[in-house]
């Protein structure tokens, strides 16, 4: 599966689905019950999603097996936004206190 297959959506009730195009089926699904999802988004090379929301956290998810590799968390703000750097060496959150928070981000497995 290529990850310009996929479609990522994030919930306000903190739900996390990754659907399949060409075969228009939920590939993947994670929940963070009470958690409203603010901004995902997927590595340059597709292997790993990057979510971030009120809980004041950003979770990262490796694509291929659905599992939570890591999170960064008690940012001390909900997280408004993220992103990878273009060559995917670097994870941004912008937090909704205005403070950016930048990780080296890990390799996927």
């Amino acid at each position: 599966m290529q990850a310009d297959e996929l479609l990522a959506l994030g919930m306000n009730h903190g739900t996390v689905r990754l659907w399949h195009l060409p075969t228009d089926t939920v590939f993947f699904e994670a929940q963070n019950q009470g958690v409203e999802i603010r901004s995902i988004a997927f590595s340059p090379d597709g292997r790993t999603l990057a979510v971030g929301g009120i809980d004041e956290a950003v979770h990262l998810w490796h694509v291929a097996t659905g599992r939570n590799v890591l999170t960064f968390d008690q940012l001390g703000s909900s997280v408004h936004r993220v992103t990878f750097s273009p060559d995917g060496t670097h994870l941004l959150a912008a937090l909704h206190d205005g403070t950016i928070r930048i990780w080296h981000a890990p390799a996927a497995p």
